[in-house]
């Protein structure tokens, strides 16, 4: 007793610390039962859900009537997306060899007159057709390739006017018409036709970044007239190094004053200001290596019969 007397201050601390850890254990034992029921209900609720979803649906007349109504929900969500998606493209209009052909040299034409040397163009410039410049395709890939040929047209015309200024290189693949490989990934219905065909063309340009962000945002925007898909993408700085620091020229030191009686003597002449900053901004450009795929989707199949 003399010990509490003497440490009053100790001894109601240690009170305190007995009663507040008295209260936390009712609090954790409380929670802890709490939890332990919250997760025994989870459980049971969860088994009864997993029941019910796999049980047989009933064979009756109303159910029936409500899973071929989902159905046919179903089916024409999917329709209508697939629609939307095949108007997003240029068509396909039925085109002769020798059509294709004077379609092609009237595109060059339009191209190169348009861009006026801005950008500047491959001196071999022919939309990446090269092949077909002396002789037409064969009869099966004019109208393919009429299709491919306004697709890579509307490309040019973007880069024209996001101000690109060179495209140094321009390659495509050929078409399965023109003797090249379907792309294994292309999915087929039923009756064979694919659902999503598509062929990719290589583009190799030089711009300042801006230029080629309002590229990018073109080629994807949902106005384009044709889906595009920009697969890769590689970006290559034209300097390597930043430029150098220059440091500002001092100013030139004052000429002493003439003393009386003493000739004038000329000031020497003050040399050129330096530059007011040392580094210079967004003068540098980029070498853009871009593959684009253009993708057609098939159209709808007509709703299967019920």
């Amino acid at each position: 007793m003399n010990w509490i007397k003497e440490n009053k201050f100790l001894t109601g601390f240690f009170a305190v610390m007995l009663l507040g850890l008295g209260g936390l254990g009712y609090f954790l034992f409380s929670a802890m039962g709490n939890y332990d029921d919250a997760t025994a209900r989870y459980n049971t609720l969860a088994t009864e859900l997993g029941r019910l979803q796999n049980l047989p649906v009933s064979p009756s007349q109303k159910n029936l009537a409500a899973l071929g109504a989902q159905k046919d929900e179903a089916v024409k969500t999917i329709a209508a997306f697939q629609s939307s998606l095949a108007a997003k493209a240029f068509p396909h209009e039925p085109m002769e060899p020798t059509q294709f052909q004077d379609k092609l040299k009237a595109t060059k034409t339009t191209v190169v007159e348009k861009a006026s040397g801005s950008p500047k163009l491959p001196d071999k410039f022919f939309l990446g057709f090269d092949v077909y410049e002396t002789r037409p395709p064969e009869r099966d890939a004019a109208t393919p390739l009429g299709h491919e040929l306004k697709a890579i047209e509307w490309l040019f015309m973007q880069l024209i006017e996001s101000k690109v200024t060179e495209v140094k290189s321009i390659k495509r693949d050929p078409l399965p018409e023109e003797g090249g490989k379907a792309r294994s990934g292309d999915k087929a219905d039923k009756k064979g036709k694919a659902l999503v065909n598509s062929h990719s063309v290589d583009l190799v340009l030089q711009c300042q970044q801006s230029a080629l962000a309002t590229f990018l945002n073109t080629l994807i925007s949902p106005k384009a007239p044709q889906f595009y898909i920009v697969r890769t993408i590689l970006v290559k700085n034209q300097n390597d190094k930043g430029p150098p620091k220059v440091v500002n020229a001092a100013p030139p030191s004052p000429s002493p004053s003439p003393t009386p009686n003493s000739p004038l003597t000329p000031a020497p002449p003050a040399p050129a200001p330096g530059p007011i900053a040392g580094y210079i901004v967004g003068e540098e450009q980029v070498e853009v290596t871009l593959q684009i795929e253009i993708v057609d989707f098939a159209e709808p199949t007509s709703t299967p019969a019920k």
